[in-house]
């Protein structure tokens, strides 16, 4: 069974909406934004690492949490 059409350019993982590159709304923000100059708009393997890791190892409520990466 072929996904359906609204989802062709979107990935889903832990109930977030990934667009992929090919999507209308990416490539339009292309075309008006300024272009990173080495990576351009992409989601990295790390960061589903950390949505895993986040999901079997919950913070206490109240804790403090600072992802640091690097990015555009």
């Amino acid at each position: 069974m072929s996904e359906p059409e609204v989802l062709k350019n979107i990935r889903i993982v832990h109930d977030v909406l990934i667009l992929k590159k090919s999507h209308k709304l990416i490539r339009r923000m292309q075309r008006a934004l300024a272009q990173p100059e080495i990576h351009g708009y992409q989601v990295w393997g790390s960061s589903f690492l950390i949505m895993d890791y986040l999901l079997q190892h919950p913070p206490r409520r109240g804790s403090k949490v600072m992802e640091i990466g690097c990015g555009w």
